[in-house]
């Protein structure tokens, strides 16, 4: 065998990093333009522990005519790089070497004929060198990969069954791609089932439309809704109601928009001079006022009567007295100069003021009487959940509510904090007791029916299909102690007397046109139409909850029965 070398190739050395992931070193590979790329493995890269990183490494290099060398001494990552045929070396200065892969025995040392002694340089691509700081970056030689020699692979039981005894071809089945097959097989089985199932007995519907004769008749009456009643007595229109009520603490908060400058008020002196034909007594708490700024006397004033010229005009000997003067509010726009000032309350008199100081301003936001009205006008607004939550609650008690018969009563409204205190919002609070009245459905349907037969309805031959109370009007009347008047106004429809269980457990099960016949042929009944769906449904369905009955009359006005 030749021991001749061949000659010294260009070669790179990179660093991977210890968190690189697989895409990251290839990349580092394929940006290297040298042929030969020493990978300094670190201890802790996980990157390296799995065959397909090896397998899609391997791949990459040869693809690109280049030779991986990986610089480590992990003995986990050894078996890897054997199964997908890169090469190994312990440091810099070793000599690479095929790792044997787990079924061999045997490490695969380089052909040395074709020995690639290789000087690795000092560069690195990585910016963490530190953890191989100790490894010596020097002398690698690295093999022809392609050259190295492999071990004839062990025979398995499975090469066995190649081949029967005659030399012909045996096929192995295919298991996973049978358990495919089976678990998608399974799983078309249940949906037909539960398709099957929901199609026959949940999906079926039907809707049985009847025409008949049906009277139409408007009713006008008044209810007297008494609290105190115990029975109904139809023929005076009583009928036992309750009062609801509905206790609620409403709390609304909103924010603060008041401002109030909490600084120090300026301070001065002001000379009065009275101008009038007539002395003056000018009270302390006395307004002084200069472009809009108004300024407090602070104490009792009292001026003589002005002295004049023969030609009316005050003269400027008229006597004038000092008085100290505060600032209304506080604030450095308080600070002026000296200036004229009017005088609240005393037209003829004047005063000159001496220059303002010591005003400060210090703005805070405080509660306005406009944030407590916002807050109650929310308050108000929740009425309408009150009104509606009234209504449900009787409702379920078994009552029919009037709504106008609602009331609120509230106690006051308690403000925190109070208007002008400095706060960021403001909560308003009031405790409501909501009420509304309501009278006994059954009872108020025994009415309506007594007062539809009353006004021509043939019972004998008619009952009543729609008492009409889902579109009633309902008008609050007076109201006498425990008693309201409610004034009533409906639209009642009649028709021919249906048992609507009679009539679904008759048809039941039935197919759609003898169905048809059936109902056609019941006193009363012009037609009779019955849609079943979905569209592959021919009969009418076996549950009852499952068929809806409709009675239209003439005018096609409709109700359920």
């Amino acid at each position: 065998m030749s021991t001749a070398k061949t000659p010294k190739t260009t070669k790179k050395t990179v660093y991977v990093d210890a968190d690189e992931e697989i895409t990251g070193v290839i990349d580092k590979v394929l940006e290297v333009k040298e042929p030969i790329i020493a990978l300094v493995v670190p201890k802790r890269a996980g990157v390296f522990l799995s065959v397909v990183n090896m397998k899609l490494l391997k791949r990459s290099a040869d693809q690109n005519d280049k030779k991986v060398v990986l610089v480590t001494s992990n003995k986990s990552v050894l078996p890897l790089a054997g199964i997908a045929g890169l090469h190994i070396a312990a440091n810099l200065s070793s000599k690479p070497y095929v790792p044997s892969a787990p079924d061999s025995a045997d490490r695969k040392p380089l052909n040395d004929t074709e020995d690639m002694a290789v000087e690795i340089d000092n560069t690195v691509t990585s910016k963490d060198t530190d953890q191989f700081a100790d490894e010596e970056i020097d002398a690698l030689e690295v093999d022809n990969a392609s050259k190295t020699v492999e071990k004839p692979p062990k025979k398995s039981f499975m090469s066995f069954l190649k081949k029967d005894k005659h030399g012909s071809n045996l096929k192995v089945p295919n298991f996973n791609k049978f358990r495919l097959v089976l678990v998608i097989g399974s799983a078309v089985l249940i949906f037909l089932i539960i398709f099957g199932y929901w199609a026959m007995a949940v999906a079926p519907k039907a809707v049985v439309t009847m025409r008949g004769d049906t009277t139409t008749k408007d009713l006008a009456f008044a209810v007297k809704a008494d609290t105190t009643a115990s029975e109904a007595n139809l023929d005076e229109k009583v009928i036992p109601s309750t009062k609801k009520e509905l206790k609620k603490t409403e709390s609304e908060s909103v924010p603060a928009t008041g401002q109030k400058d909490n600084g120090n008020k300026a301070s001065g002196t002001v000379t009065l001079k009275n101008c009038s034909d007539n002395p003056v007594n000018i009270p302390a708490g006395t307004g002084v006022s200069t472009g809009g700024l108004t300024f407090i006397t602070q104490a009792t004033v009292s001026l003589p009567e002005g002295d004049f010229t023969s030609l009316g005009v005050c003269k400027v000997t008229t006597p004038t007295k000092n008085v100290e003067v505060i600032a209304q509010q506080a604030g450095d726009k308080y600070n002026v100069d000296a200036r004229d000032y009017t005088v609240a309350g005393f037209s003829k008199t004047t005063g000159k003021g001496s220059a303002m100081t010591g005003g400060t301003s210090n703005i805070v936001k405080v509660v306005s009487a406009s944030d407590v009205e916002a807050a109650k006008t929310k308050i108000v607004e929740k009425q309408v959940g009150a009104t509606e939550e009234l209504k449900a609650s009787l409702v379920v008690e078994g009552y029919t509510p009037f709504a106008d018969t609602f009331a609120s009563i509230d106690t006051a409204f308690v403000s925190t904090p109070d208007v002008g205190n400095e706060a960021s919002q403001v909560t308003v609070t009031s405790k409501k007791t909501y009420s509304m009245v309501g009278v006994k459905t059954t009872d108020l349907k025994k009415l309506i029916e007594k007062l539809a037969y009353d006004a021509g309805i043939d019972k004998s031959k008619q009952s009543i299909l729609n008492d009409g109370l889902d579109s009633a009007i309902f008008q609050l009347g007076a109201t006498e102690g425990p008693t309201t008047i409610v004034n009533i106004s409906n639209k009642i429809i009649a028709g021919p007397q249906i048992d609507k269980d009679a009539i679904k457990k008759e048809i039941a099960g039935k197919k759609r046109g003898e169905a048809e016949q059936i109902l056609a042929r019941r006193p009363g009944i012009k037609e009779v139409k019955i849609d079943t769906s979905p569209f592959w449904s021919y009969k009418v369905p076996k549950k009852l909850q499952k068929i809806d009955l409709v009675i239209q009359s003439t005018t096609n006005e409709s109700t359920k029965p």
